[in-house]
């Protein structure tokens, strides 16, 4: 399921899906919007947008390479982080997060982007 589609995006963004079916960062997105996070949930919106349009992000804050082909979209000066990954192009989204503190927790969310990066290959491989 498409965000912004390859036809009218120069970097399409996606939901990656979990073996399972599930679309973790779209039920993460959601529910900021369903708990009146209307601010957070418009800076993620706002951040698609500019990747969509022009393929980057002005503030490299915003958009980061962490590791092993896992970035994250990270609200500015808050708490909330979406990793995603690219594939032929495209950005699919894996997760979505309230930072925890500490490089080990850090890893576990880039190791559960992973996870889902795999799950969502083999799903569109098929």
């Amino acid at each position: 399921m498409w965000i912004y589609s390859p036809e009218e995006a120069v970097i399409a963004i996606g939901y990656a899906t979990r073996k399972n079916g599930k679309r973790e960062a779209q039920e993460f997105l959601e529910k900021l919007y369903q708990e009146g996070k209307k601010r957070e949930y418009a800076k993620f919106a706002s951040l698609f947008k500019m990747m969509k349009d022009s393929g980057k992000i002005s503030n490299p804050e915003d958009f980061k390479f962490l590791q092993d082909g896992i970035y994250e979209f990270r609200e500015h000066h808050g708490p909330y982080r979406l990793y995603c990954f690219k594939d032929e192009g495209k950005i699919f989204l894996t997760h979505g997060c309230k930072k925890r503190f500490g490089k080990q927790r850090e890893n576990e969310e880039i190791e559960k982007a992973k996870i889902i990066r795999h799950e969502d290959l083999e799903h569109r491989s098929k």
